[in-house]
């Protein structure tokens, strides 16, 4: 997969929620805002990780405040 400017992308973040105390640009922005977002079942995250996996993606980093208190963390892995 390229990006805009031909870079090669061969990696995908996933958050597993959304309850994140962490201030990360890509997370949320500085500002503070707010906004609540909604989590995906696990059965649906699989399944566009499976999509990301058809488009040459090698390597997944399970993001999200702390990832391994997700619920079923070793099953999803």
């Amino acid at each position: 997969m390229l990006d805009k400017w031909g870079r090669s992308i061969d990696y995908l973040r996933v958050s597993l929620t959304n309850k994140c105390n962490m201030r990360c640009l890509y997370c949320r922005p500085a500002s503070g805002d707010k906004t609540v977002l909604q989590t995906a079942k696990p059965e649906e995250l699989l399944y566009l990780i499976s999509i990301f996996n058809e488009a040459s993606i090698k390597k997944i980093r399970l993001t999200g405040g702390e990832p391994l208190l997700f619920p079923g963390i070793i099953d999803f892995i």
